[in-house]
C-alpha cells in the first residue's frame, strides 16, 4: 500500500488539494480512498476505521494490473530527475488517464506525527498508451526544497483514469536516496543422482535495501533466464557436457539491483565415454521466434528411441512430439503450438529437449502472437 497525505491547511499545505477534493466530492474529513475509488470517510472508533480500511484493501490488492512500470531518477542541484517506462500488458478502456509524479514529505517531528506521507509536490501528464505491447518513457523534472529532510522524501508514480469511478491502473513508491543491495554468496550444485539431471542454485538475501523486495531474476550464460521469489532455483533444462554460468540480480519496486557473483559449472565431461559416440544429435528450431508453428531438425547417428518433448518456463510437460524408435538419418517435427490437448499455448519462451539413451539435450525457443 502506498499512503498518500493531501494536507487542506498548516504549514504544508499539498498541491492539487482542492481539485483532488473535488473530483472525489469528499464529504467528511478525513476520507481515505482505496484504488481511487473505494471510500472510507470520517473519524471514528479506531477499531472500526482498521476494519474498513481493512476491507478495502483486501479488495483493492486482488486487482489486476494491466500494465507494469520500471522507474530511475537522479537527484542533481536539488532537483529530481525521474524517467518512467511504462509497459501494457492488458489494454485498458478507462478515459482521460494520467501519469502522476508526486513527492511525499514525512513531517514527523516538524508538524503532526500523522502526516507521514504528505504530498508536496504534484505534476501530471497525459497517459495515451491503451493496447495491450505498447510501451512508452515519461519524464519529469521536479524542485526539491532545500528546507527538507530529503531522507524522509519519497517518490510517487501513478497512472490514474480521471473518468467514471477513476480506477488507478499502477502506483510505484520509491524513497529518494534508494539502496538496492544486490544477491550475496551465490552456490550451484550439479544434481548428477536424479533424472532429468539439475543444476541447483542458492544465495542470500541482501543484507541493505530500503525498497520492497518482490523477487529476483536469474541469468543463465549472460542471459536472463527466468525469475523466481525464493532465494533458491533449480535449472531443469541442463545438458550433458556443456558448461553454464549463472548470476542473480535482486528485483525491488519498479529496479533490479546489480548482479550477484557468477558462478560457473560444468555439466560431465567429453571425455566420459558413458554417452559417446552420440546416438543423436538436436539441432535449433526454426522460425525462432515463431508464430503459429516452428519446425525441430534432430539427426540420429545410430538407430536409437528418441524421446522429444516441450516444456514450459516452470518445467511442466506441455506436449509430446516424438516418442518411438528411428533410425539413422536426419529428421524433423513441426509444432504447432499446442498442448497435450490440442489446445493452443499463450505466447512465451518454451524449451523442447531430446532424449536418447544417455544423450539429453535442451534448447529454447519463443513464440510470439
Amino acid at each position: 500500500m502506498i499512503p498518500l497525505i493531501w494536507q487542506q491547511d498548516g504549514p504544508n499545505p499539498s498541491p492539487n488539494f482542492n481539485p483532488r477534493a473535488n473530483g472525489y466530492g469528499m464529504g467528511g474529513f478525513p476520507t481515505a480512498y482505496f484504488n481511487g475509488n473505494s471510500s472510507v470517510e470520517g473519524g471514528g472508533a479506531i477499531s472500526s476505521l482498521v476494519n474498513a480500511y481493512t476491507a478495502r484493501y483486501n479488495n483493492a490488492v486482488e486487482i489486476e494490473s494491466p500494465m507494469s512500470i520500471l522507474h530511475k531518477h537522479e537527484v542533481v542541484d536539488n532537483t529530481v530527475y525521474l524517467e518512467t517506462e511504462v509497459s501494457m500488458e492488458m489494454e485498458i478502456s478507462t478515459s482521460n488517464n494520467r501519469i502522476i509524479f508526486m513527492l511525499t514529505q514525512n513531517f514527523d517531528g516538524v508538524q503532526n506525527g500523522n502526516y507521514f506521507a504528505s504530498v508536496t509536490r504534484y505534476h501530471e501528464q497525459p497517459f495515451t498508451l491503451n493496447s495491450t505491447g505498447e510501451t512508452a518513457i515519461f519524464t519529469q523534472e521536479i524542485a526539491l526544497n532545500p528546507a527538507w529532510n530529503l531522507d524522509n522524501t519519497s517518490i510517487v508514480v501513478i497512472v490514474q483514469s480521471f473518468s467514471g469511478d477513476r480506477p488507478i491502473h499502477q502506483a510505484l513508491q520509491r524513497s529518494l536516496y534508494y539502496e538496492a543491495g544486490a544477491p550475496l554468496n551465490l552456490s550451484c550444485e550439479f544434481n548428477e543422482e536424479i533424472t532429468p539431471l539439475t543444476i541447483s542454485l542458492t544465495w542470500d538475501e541482501p543484507t541493505y535495501y530500503n525498497v520492497d523486495l518482490v523477487g529476483y531474476n536469474v541469468y543463465r550464460n549472460g542471459v536472463y533466464y527466468t525469475d523466481v521469489f525464493d532465494t533458491s532455483f533449480v535449472d531443469p533444462f541442463v545438458t550433458l557436457y556443456q558448461e553454464y554460468k549463472y548470476y542473480v540480480t535482486a528485483v525491488y519496486a519498479g529496479i533490479e539491483s546489480e548482479p550477484s557473483n557468477e558462478v560457473t559449472i560444468g555439466v560431465a565431461s567429453e571425455n566420459d565415454p558413458v554417452a559417446y559416440p552420440y546416438l543423436a544429435e538436436l539441432r535449433y528450431n526454426y522460425p525462432n521466434p515463431f508464430n503459429p508453428s516452428t519446425t525441430i531438425d534432430f539427426v540420429v547417428h545410430k538407430d536409437s528411441p528418441i524421446l522429444l518433448e516441450v516444456f514450459n518456463l516452470r518445467g511442466q510437460l506441455i506436449s509430446t512430439l516424438v516418442d518411438g524408435y528411428y533410425t539413422s538419418g536426419e529428421h524433423s517435427v513441426v509444432w504447432e503450438g499446442l498442448d497435450s490437448n490440442g489446445s493452443s499455448v499463450g505466447s512465451g519462451v518454451y524449451f523442447y529437449r531430446l532424449v536418447s539413451g544417455d544423450y539429453v539435450d535442451v534448447q529454447r525457443m519463443v513464440l510470439m502472437k
